[in-house]
């Protein structure tokens, strides 16, 4: 049995024949020129005709005339069906803002105080949670004077700073003309704003 230095040198020795083996290998000169001479060359292929336009798309005159009454046909039938369906709802938009309000803080310290933290935030949607950021119209701020057009009296449930809870939420305008939803517990002078008309 051999041991690793003697198979270590066996290998060595092999490898050092095997260099000189590839060393004394010479190639003919011309011989990549002659195997590419004597390889086969591809013949060219003929051209072939491309189909006309009409038969590429596969469209016959009689299916050209389907397609067409067809797009016809739709656009009679959504126009019909735009005519019957109900109007989208008015909405609080179109009610006069006829009612004045004025804006109530609880906060004695921020009465007197027009500053951003200060400021009550009018939303963008009265069934919305009143924090959120994307549920921000606008700001108003203690005894401001604001219009009010209609009141959604099943909104979201809203507690002040002091534990007063309303559900009522009145859609107002700004001196500015910005509008937005002002909750009930920021709201004084409220009496006879209508309830508003369809879905708000």
């Amino acid at each position: 049995m051999m041991s690793d230095t003697q198979r270590e040198e066996t290998v060595a020795l092999l490898q050092a024949r095997l260099h000189e083996g590839d060393e004394q290998i010479t190639v003919p000169s011309g011989l990549a020129d002659r195997i590419l001479a004597s390889a086969p060359q591809p013949s060219p292929r003929p051209l072939r005709r491309l189909p006309s336009p009409r038969r590429r798309a596969g469209l016959s005159r009689p299916a050209l005339v389907l397609a067409v009454a067809l797009a016809v046909g739709l656009i009679a039938w959504g126009s019909w069906w735009a005519a019957l369906r109900p109007a989208p709802d008015s909405g609080p938009a179109k009610q006069p803002y006829a009612f004045a309000l004025t804006v109530f803080n609880v906060e004695r310290a921020c009465r007197a105080e027009r500053s951003a933290e200060c400021a009550l935030r009018l939303a963008v949607d009265p069934h919305r949670r009143y924090s959120d950021p994307g549920n921000r119209a606008g700001r108003v701020w203690h005894g401001d004077r604001v219009q009010a057009n209609c009141v959604v009296p099943e909104g979201l449930l809203l507690t002040d700073e002091k534990g007063m809870s309303s559900t009522r939420w009145y859609h107002v305008r700004t001196a500015a003309g910005v509008a937005g939803w002002l909750p009930g517990v920021r709201a004084h002078g409220t009496d006879g704003v209508p309830a508003c008309a369809g879905k708000s």
